[in-house]
């Protein structure tokens, strides 16, 4: 996949979201602080080519710049993001690996740019 195909992605994953950062549910906004990323949950250099920049691989976050905000707060934290579905070590598949949103709610999400609910709540 090529940095088109993430272009691509992006307004498919904002949708999928509601506007809404995938932690907090704070409103994304551009132009407004914290402003936002669309972040890959396993960074790019290690991720399978085939969907590395699918939307199964993304969600949108608030903050900027791995600094600030929940985009921050993934870098800062990997460990407690990886339980959260929102950091991806090798190995795990974002298509398989559910997320949890800032509802609460375990979401396996597709490379369309939807979700399904799940009960599990695991990470493998």
């Amino acid at each position: 996949m090529s940095d088109a195909d993430f272009e691509r992605a992006k307004p498919l994953v904002m949708g999928r979201q509601d506007h809404r950062c995938l932690r907090c549910g704070v409103w994304l906004r551009a132009g407004q602080w914290p402003g936002y990323a669309v972040h890959h949950r396993m960074n790019r250099r290690r991720a399978d080519p085939e969907w590395r920049h699918s939307p199964a691989n993304l969600v949108a976050l608030c903050g900027t710049d791995n600094a600030i905000g929940c985009h921050g707060w993934v870098h800062r934290h990997p460990e407690e993001a990886n339980r959260l579905g929102l950091y991806l070590r090798a190995g795990q598949d974002p298509r398989t690996t559910p997320v949890i949103d800032w509802r609460g709610r375990s979401l396996l999400l597709d490379d369309q740019g939807d979700y399904t609910t799940t009960t599990e709540r695991t990470i493998p």
